[in-house]
């Protein structure tokens, strides 16, 4: 959907590092710090919210945050275990 839709579904990063059951510190050694709300997902207009690429997390990192959103929303994630 986020390549041929003008809407992304996101989850949003908060720099409140407090541990939560639902947020994921990103990897280090990235320019972006924080914690993915895997709980706040979102879906928000490509060209009213004026997105710009800033960086990609590795693939396992993508997987990790997928199978937290899967476990939220009760479904089978393809690639994630835990």
């Amino acid at each position: 959907m986020n390549l041929r839709s003008r809407r992304v579904i996101v989850c949003p990063i908060t720099s409140n590092m407090q541990p939560w059951m639902t947020k994921i510190a990103l990897p280090d050694g990235l320019k972006t710090q924080g914690m993915v709300l895997a709980d706040q997902i979102r879906s928000i207009d490509k060209d009213a919210r004026l997105l710009r690429f800033i960086e990609a997390t590795p693939a396992d990192f993508v997987t990790l945050v997928r199978s937290y959103v899967g476990r939220l929303l009760d479904l089978e994630v393809p690639g994630a275990s835990g």
